[in-house]
């Protein structure tokens, strides 16, 4: 099968999980495939990186991204492997990028572990890629655990981007995955975490922000073994005819008792042009849990607005403030000192 084959095969916006975001569409102008080039720092001392031809052994499935998988697959010579094997203090930074627009494909495979009792700090940028992208990451998270993975696309590319990420946790590991997407062109993230060992926790933050973008956030968690616990919070902001959309899914298994999973979307809308969509979703098959969901829009609180006005604070200026603050909730949460001062630099921008 070519290439071409594989596109064609992507899903449509007839495919329930991506009611939203049209894969075949959206890669429809790609004639060629390359590999997206990987800049990696932060790795040495007791952070173990190497890279490896692609293999059986990098094959694994995903209920809401196994086409885009297989696309990688067939596309990717060489995969990048990072090891997190002790206390890390320092974080590994990884860039992507790649040139050639639409009609180019950039392609990459990154597989990670956490080792049993490690802690680690991973922040991935996509910022270089000005093609087309399709990457898939792998993250093993082993017994004992702690690894906060941070993604940040904070430039608008002419062209599609599929970030795809699958993540096994053991028992007692603890991993948090923190998203932000803002002013980006064209985004869907798929995100699925299984908890397959007791005591396991996840953390799964989102700030998206645009005035003519399309994001969309797919995440699929699934509780599979007794006392887990997650927590899942994004939050958008949408201007101008920018598309936000928020699918997130639990499910919990029939032998997952004790489950405790929190979901929550927000979503603030700038103009009348401007769409939220969301979709949160539980599927519960145990009966000692403790789960709930729930999605909200609006708009900016006017009489805040003008009270800001009254007190001197241009009306442009008093937007910026009050957008930062509708997202400093998920801001703080990020595991990062430096990034959060970056993204709220980036949310208010006021010269």
């Amino acid at each position: 099968m070519q290439i071409n084959d594989y596109i064609t095969n992507l899903p449509t916006h007839h495919d329930e999980d991506y009611l939203y975001t049209d894969a075949r569409e959206a890669m429809s102008a790609v004639d060629t495939v390359v590999n997206a080039s990987i800049d990696a720092t932060g790795i040495g001392g007791s952070i173990i990186g190497s890279v490896h031809e692609m293999g059986e052994s990098d094959a694994f499935e995903s209920s809401i991204a196994q086409d885009l998988i297989n696309l990688n697959t067939v596309g990717v010579d060489d995969v990048l492997s990072v090891e997190f094997n002790d206390i890390n203090p320092q974080p590994v930074t990884i860039n992507l990028s790649s040139n050639g627009g639409k009609s180019t494909l950039a392609q990459s495979r990154i597989n990670i572990t956490a080792t049993k009792d490690s802690q680690g700090q991973l922040i991935i940028r996509t910022n270089e890629l000005k093609s087309a992208a399709n990457c898939v990451i792998k993250v093993d998270a082993e017994e004992g655990s702690t690894l906060d993975i941070i993604y940040i696309q904070t430039e608008s590319v002419d062209a599609p981007v599929f970030i795809n990420t699958k993540i096994d946790e053991a028992n007692d590991a603890h991993v948090s995955v923190s998203t932000i997407n803002i002013n980006p062109g064209f985004v869907r993230n798929n995100l699925q975490i299984d908890l397959n060992g007791e005591h396991s926790e996840l953390k799964a933050y989102g700030i998206y922000k645009s005035e003519a973008g399309h994001i969309d956030n797919t995440t699929l968690i699934r509780h599979l073994v007794p006392n887990c616990t997650t927590e899942e919070l994004y939050k958008g902001i949408l201007g101008g005819n920018a598309k936000g959309a928020f699918a997130g899914r639990i499910v919990v298994a029939p032998d997952a008792q004790k489950t405790s999973a929190q979901q929550t979307n927000r979503n603030m809308l700038l103009s009348d042009d401007a769409h939220a969509y969301a979709k949160p979703q539980l599927e519960i098959y145990a009966d000692d849990v403790k789960c709930s969901h729930g999605a909200t829009s609006g708009q900016l609180d006017q009489t805040q607005l003008f009270y800001m006005q009254q007190r001197g604070i241009n009306a442009e200026t008093a937007k910026k403030l009050l957008t930062a603050a509708f997202a400093l909730e998920v801001v703080n949460k990020i595991p990062s000192e430096s990034v959060r001062d970056e993204i709220n630099a980036l949310l208010t921008n006021i010269d």
